[in-house]
């Protein structure tokens, strides 16, 4: 991916106090409070990230997915389409 700025897509919602590097972000997506996205990662369609989640570099949240709060994805980490992540969990 070779943004040079964050991408939002129409309708997608954003929460208060997060941090959001240069990524890109789908359309219809709701992002919690205090929700930090690193650089490189890539958000599909109609995704819901709940507060507090963390999301490191590059990695890949599939469409319709739901990370419940506190949820971490590390770098690199794959998450597939319609995938529910529980609260608190680590992806690797």
């Amino acid at each position: 991916m070779n943004l040079t700025k964050a991408v939002i897509g129409n309708l997608s919602k954003i929460g208060s106090h997060c941090s959001i590097g240069i990524c890109s972000i789908g359309n219809n997506a709701v992002i919690g409070d205090r929700v930090v996205i690193q650089d490189g990662v890539t958000i599909g369609t109609h995704v819901v990230i709940e507060s507090g989640c963390i999301i490191e570099s590059d990695a890949r949240i599939g469409n319709h997915c739901v990370l419940q709060a506190g949820s971490i994805i590390r770098k690199n980490a794959k998450v597939s389409s319609k995938a529910v992540i529980s609260c608190g969990s680590i992806v690797e």
